[in-house]
């Protein structure tokens, strides 16, 4: 009975641990006093975005999220000089549907080749999804 908790306390950690990405620390003052839906912290991290490249980070899946009839997904997005998190507007669930029917079930899933459109008019910054190569769940 003993060896069976020991491996079912094992398969559960191990799952745990497989699904969590990697940790990060933000160094960056507005992504600190400013919250991911706020006009400061979203022009910032455009311009880190656009500042590092797309191809030169990395996202993983947080939570997915519905306001006023609009469906997005939370991300965190980090390399060695970004830690921060956006909030991308989906339109096309087709390579992503998992993400929505499993609400919360894919959290910590890594997004290989995440593409996102940044939309910027004036002080106004959205993110919106635009491909992904996979999923790493």
């Amino acid at each position: 009975m003993k060896t069976l908790t020991t491996v079912f306390i094992s398969i559960i950690l191990f799952t745990y641990i497989a699904c969590d990405r990697p940790n990060c620390k933000n160094t960056n003052p507005i992504f600190d006093k400013f919250s991911p839906e706020s006009s400061e912290y979203k022009l910032e991290l455009s311009k880190q975005i656009q500042s590092v490249g797309f191809e030169n980070l990395d996202y993983w899946f947080d939570k997915y999220l519905k306001i006023n009839d609009k469906e997005y997904i939370e991300i965190n997005v980090q390399n060695d000089s970004v830690c921060a998190k956006a909030i991308v507007e989906v339109k096309n669930w087709s390579k992503i549907e998992g993400l929505r029917k499993e609400i919360n079930g894919y959290r910590g899933a890594k997004l290989n080749c995440l593409r996102m459109r940044i939309e910027r008019v004036g002080n106004k910054v959205d993110f919106i999804y635009e491909d992904i190569a996979n999923i790493e769940d």
